[in-house]
């Protein structure tokens, strides 16, 4: 901004001289007059920049994180396909894992990408998945092959979807527990309350479920689903 301040007062000086010498008379107010425009319209320019920058910025604020990889993939001229995952129906269950990540760098990404999806296992498959990567993650440290960006992806959405079935049991028998029954009928309505009542929750108890309410009260509840 200094620069165009200085260009602006230079080019109004060298106008004045210019033409008080080539006319005879003083036409200096004028250059002024034209220089002070010019000068004018570079602030406003500069200052609509900057407000268009601060409103994108904090347009990108309010944004989810969907939104925002929405947005970057658009600019690629890219559009994203979700399909909603329905975590009521359970379609993983105890007995089988994905397979542990391969040595390779280069070829975790497409191990990553073709993990199953933590909203339709049962609390049973979610809970055994998640110590199979922790006993990796050890061993990987041990031998020194590696921890790395899928690996630790994996690991962290494995253990957040089991401490957010927790709290929402959680959330559902607190409501109970205080009586405010319309409370706890929303908390039903929670998508992650769905899922984690769609399968047996006691082996969610080692992690800390302190669920006062007896299991068979929970609406929606499939004990019989491992």
């Amino acid at each position: 901004m200094k620069k165009i301040l200085a260009l602006g007062a230079s080019v109004a000086m060298l106008l004045s001289f210019t033409l008080q010498a080539e006319a005879g008379f003083n036409l200096g107010g004028i250059a002024n007059k034209i220089a002070n425009k010019a000068v004018d319209s570079a602030m406003h320019s500069g200052s609509k920049k900057t407000d268009s920058s601060a409103a994108k910025k904090k347009s990108e604020q309010g944004m989810t994180k969907e939104e925002r990889a929405d947005a970057a993939a658009a600019k690629q001229g890219v559009k994203i396909t979700r399909t909603k995952v329905d975590g009521s129906v359970p379609t993983a269950f105890y007995g089988e894992l994905d397979p542990l990540p391969p040595d390779a760098f280069e070829e975790r990404p497409d191990w990553f990408d073709n993990r199953t999806n933590i909203y339709v296992m049962t609390n049973a498959r979610l809970v055994a998945e998640y110590e199979n990567m922790d006993k990796w993650r050890t061993h990987a440290k041990e031998t020194g092959i590696g921890w790395v960006e899928p690996d630790m992806c994996r690991y962290e959405e494995l253990g957040d979807e089991i401490h957010h079935r927790i709290t929402a049991l959680e959330r559902y028998g607190h409501n109970v527990d205080a009586g405010w029954l319309d409370m706890a009928s929303d908390s039903a309505k929670n998508e992650t309350y769905k899922r984690a009542v769609a399968s047996n929750i006691e082996p969610l108890r080692k992690y800390g479920l302190g669920l006062k309410t007896s299991a068979a009260a929970l609406p929606g509840y499939h004990p019989e689903r491992n």
